[in-house]
């Protein structure tokens, strides 16, 4: 990635205002932005890192065996994310500022997809929202929320059901706020990610506007006229479907959404009480249910017409929080 020195300009992403030099063209420009960065905005600077304190390494991402996929440091009082090979994020200043430090030769779109699918959310987490690694969908006037592990087909169901009238809200980071004696979910950014064979089995009217990133053949989908829409505004959110899953989840239904919060420090246990006690909340408050039927390439398509049909009276197994 090649670091240039535009004028920082300021985009969205769900609820956070971010500040960059660099383009970001898969977030909407934030046109009532002041001159300049508010301390509730995430300023991104590029380039190297600073000189750093030594670094506890405290928690890793990858398959055993394997090298890791992520390495989670702290520095001092920063955070740093590692992805070997790739790309650094420092998170500096209380989560005000973020340093990208790109590896040689790395693609600008795999710098801006592990920011806007890992560390954005994660710096939402750790300013005290609840993210989900789950995706959205608006219905009229509420959202449903489609959790599941990677590989459950999430992206691919919210696909099918824009291609049918609904809104997408998120593809792979939910963030959601407690309002009154609900919770509403507040749209991330507008951009899907499908694997080929989901747009071959969609019969979707093109193949997608680039690649996600250079280390796999997934393709980004960007909102257009007649094919589908991203919703902009702020919903309550009415029901949550567990995707890839049993009838009935082998843990309580909050240990299960708890499994897919997004959290910077899985050492803050004040912080991870804090989160279980928001998740326990949401599983209370908010229908959860399993979908009839596992979602994959081969069914979307079906479950997308039940759900977007019915809404969020869709048939299904519920559970209790």
């Amino acid at each position: 990635m090649t670091v240039t020195a535009g004028v920082p300009r300021a985009f969205r992403f769900a609820d956070l205002r971010v500040w960059s030099r660099e383009p970001l063209p898969d977030l909407v420009p934030d046109a009532l932005a002041p001159c300049g960065p508010d301390a509730d905005d995430l300023a991104i600077t590029w380039g190297r890192m600073p000189a750093l304190p030594p670094v506890e390494w405290y928690h890793r991402w990858g398959n055993e065996g394997e090298p890791d996929w992520l390495r989670f440091g702290q520095a001092g009082e920063d955070y740093l994310l590692d992805f070997p090979g790739l790309v650094r994020f420092l998170i500096a200043d209380k989560t005000r500022a973020l340093r990208v430090e790109p590896g040689p030769a790395v693609p600008d779109v795999t710098v801006r997809h592990l920011l806007l699918n890992q560390v954005l959310p994660l710096v939402l987490s750790q300013r005290g929202r609840l993210v989900l690694h789950a995706a959205a969908i608006a219905v009229g006037d509420e959202v449903m929320g489609l959790v599941g592990p990677t590989g459950s087909g999430k992206s691919t169901l919210v696909a099918a059901c824009g291609r049918l009238g609904a809104a997408v809200v998120a593809d792979d980071s939910l963030v959601l706020h407690r309002q009154g004696q609900g919770w509403v979910a507040v749209p991330s950014y507008p951009a899907v990610r499908l694997w080929p064979d989901a747009l071959d089995r969609l019969a979707w009217p093109d193949a997608g506007d680039g690649d996600v990133a250079h280390y796999h053949d997934k393709r980004r989908l960007t909102p257009k006229d007649g094919v589908w829409r991203f919703e902009t505004r702020v919903l309550p959110l009415t029901r949550l479907w567990m995707l890839d899953g049993p009838k009935q989840p082998p843990h309580p239904v909050a240990l299960e959404l708890f499994s897919q919060v997004f959290r910077l420090d899985v050492r803050d246990h004040a912080e991870s009480a804090r989160l279980f006690h928001l998740i326990a909340d949401l599983a209370a408050s908010v229908s959860v249910a399993a979908l009839d039927a596992g979602v994959d390439t081969r069914n979307a398509a079906d479950a997308a017409r039940r759900l977007v049909a019915a809404g969020p009276l869709a048939g299904g197994a519920f559970f209790k929080a």
